[in-house]
């Protein structure tokens, strides 16, 4: 999270030349990383989310639905690939190897995080739901179908 600046146009009298500044304006930007931080924080702190709001200096509470609507629609999932049979590590040099298991590893990472915020996300959805409409949702343990 940084602040948004801008550069401002003003006259000096003295120098009797315009110059530029840089100054702050109201507002911060966000990065994926920073986004999914507050997304993951909304969603396990059961904290309202007119306290993000505030907290982040966001506009409304829109935002924050939107990043979790961006984040949990299921494209940035990581797609099963299909079987390889042979082992295409076999033809590589042991340091093209590494990068390419820490690349593919990081990979993974990043999907287990979305995954994890997605079920957070749902769990969420669930609970609001439930306090909402006054209605159970899960289903029951022992229950005849």
């Amino acid at each position: 999270m940084k602040p948004k600046t801008a550069r401002v146009k003003s006259w000096d009298p003295q120098t009797q030349r315009y110059k530029y500044e840089t100054v702050k304006v109201e507002g911060y930007y966000f990065t994926d990383d920073d986004r999914m931080k507050i997304c993951s924080e909304f969603l396990e702190s059961g904290e309202p989310i007119s306290t993000f709001v505030e907290k982040y200096h966001l506009n409304s509470k829109e935002v924050i639905y939107g990043w979790l609507k961006k984040f949990l629609d299921g494209k940035n999932c990581v797609p099963l690939e299909s079987f390889v049979t042979h082992d295409p590590m076999k033809e590589k040099s042991i340091e093209a190897q590494l990068t390419e298991l820490q690349a593919e590893n990081k990979r993974l990472q990043d999907a287990l995080d979305m995954a994890n915020l997605r079920a957070k996300a749902y769990e969420k959805m669930i609970e609001v739901a439930e306090q909402n409409l006054n209605i159970s949702i899960r289903k029951k343990a022992g229950t005849k179908q």
